[in-house]
C-alpha cells in the first residue's frame, strides 16, 4: 500500500490571529512553504508544451479567469455522452448499496464517498486532460486532487440552512477548483449550486469579506453590495468548473433531487491538506506520470 503525502496546517491556523492567518496564507500561495512547487511548475511546463486547449477548454479557462466559473456539457468537452452514461450507471449501482449508510440524512444521501480510485473508467474521467488541462492552465502548475464523491440532495424540509448552504469561501486555497457534474436535470428548485461571479481572487470582489483561514458563513446582506448571485442550473451532463474561493453555497432542494458527482483540485499545497489515504500499488502503477503528480504529488 502506498501512503499518500499530506500537508495540513489546520492546527497551526487554529492558534493564529486573523492577520497572521492572512500572512501565512499569502506566503503559502506564493510557494514559500511549498517544497514541491518548483517541480510542479516544471512538470506543468513540460505538460503544456505542445498541448493546445480545444475551444471548450479555452472557454473553461476564460470563464475561470474572468468570472470564477464556467459551464460546458460532457458531450461538448469529450465528444460523446459515454462518460455521463458510465457515471449514471455507477450512481445507480452505488445508490442501491448505500441506502442504510450512517452518513445519510433525510435530505441528503452520500452515494460515493472517499473515493479511492478503484474504478478505472471513472479514473480516466477524473484525471483526463479534458478536465485537468484548463485547471492546470488556470493554476499555472499541476493541480492536486483533493477528493471525489457523489451526493443526492433530496427535498429539504428543514427551517435552517446547513453551513454549506450558506454563503462562504473555501478558505483552503485561493485557486481551488471544484467540478460538478449534474447526473440529472437540475434547476434552482432542485438545489442548483449558487455562485457570486467575480468573487474569486482575481475578480473585483476577490478582496471583499476576506476570511482566508477562517470558516465564516455570510447572509445575503453581508455580501458585497454590488455583487449579484446566480443559480448554476443545467441539464444532465452539465459540467460546472468553479473556483470555490469565490462566494458560493449549495442550493436547497424543494422538489425532485439533485444528483451530482463532485470532485476537486487545489494548488500543489493547500491549507486543508492534499488528498490522503492508502492506494493499492496496482492502481498507482497504472497511473501516468501526470496522473501520479495530480494524485500523489511530483
Amino acid at each position: 500500500m502506498a501512503e499518500i503525502k499530506k500537508f495540513n496546517f489546520s492546527n497551526i491556523f487554529q492558534q493564529l490571529g486573523e492577520q497572521e492567518r492572512r500572512s501565512l496564507a499569502a506566503r503559502i500561495e506564493t510557494g514559500v512553504f511549498d517544497s514541491e512547487n518548483n517541480a510542479s511548475v516544471s512538470l506543468f511546463n513540460t505538460f503544456s508544451n505542445g498541448y493546445d486547449l480545444n475551444k471548450y477548454q479555452k472557454y473553461i479557462l476564460d470563464g475561470l479567469l474572468s468570472q470564477g466559473y464556467a459551464t460546458v456539457n460532457v458531450k461538448e468537452l469529450f465528444g460523446s455522452d459515454e462518460y455521463l452514461s458510465l457515471i449514471k450507471n455507477i450512481f445507480d449501482h452505488e445508490s442501491a448499496s448505500r441506502l442504510e449508510d450512517s452518513k445519510n440524512r433525510e435530505w441528503m444521501r452520500y452515494i460515493l464517498k472517499d473515493y479511492m480510485f478503484d474504478k478505472n473508467d471513472l479514473n480516466q474521467f477524473l484525471l483526463s486532460r479534458e478536465i485537468v488541462a484548463p485547471i492546470a492552465k488556470y493554476m499555472g502548475k499541476i493541480p492536486r486532487f483533493i477528493g471525489c464523491h457523489m451526493i443526492q440532495h433530496l427535498v429539504d424540509k428543514r427551517d435552517e440552512r446547513s453551513n454549506h448552504q450558506q454563503w462562504h469561501r473555501d478558505y483552503h486555497a485561493i485557486r481551488g477548483v471544484k467540478v460538478f457534474l449534474y447526473i440529472n436535470d437540475v434547476d434552482k428548485d432542485s438545489g442548483a449550486l449558487e455562485y457570486v461571479p467575480e468573487s474569486h481572487y482575481l475578480g473585483k470582489f476577490g478582496k471583499s469579506c476576506y476570511t482566508m483561514g477562517v470558516k465564516k458563513y455570510l447572509t445575503d446582506e453581508e455580501l458585497p453590495t454590488e455583487a449579484e448571485s446566480i443559480s448554476l442550473e443545467g441539464k444532465a451532463g452539465t459540467l460546472i468548473f468553479v473556483d470555490t474561493y469565490g462566494f458560493h453555497r449549495g442550493g436547497r432542494c424543494l422538489k425532485g433531487s439533485r444528483d451530482a458527482l463532485i470532485f476537486g483540485f487545489s494548488c500543489n499545497l493547500s491549507l486543508s491538506g492534499d488528498f490522503q489515504g492508502d492506494l493499492n500499488e496496482s492502481i498507482v502503477s497504472n497511473f501516468s506520470q501526470l496522473e501520479k503528480a495530480i494524485v500523489i504529488g511530483v
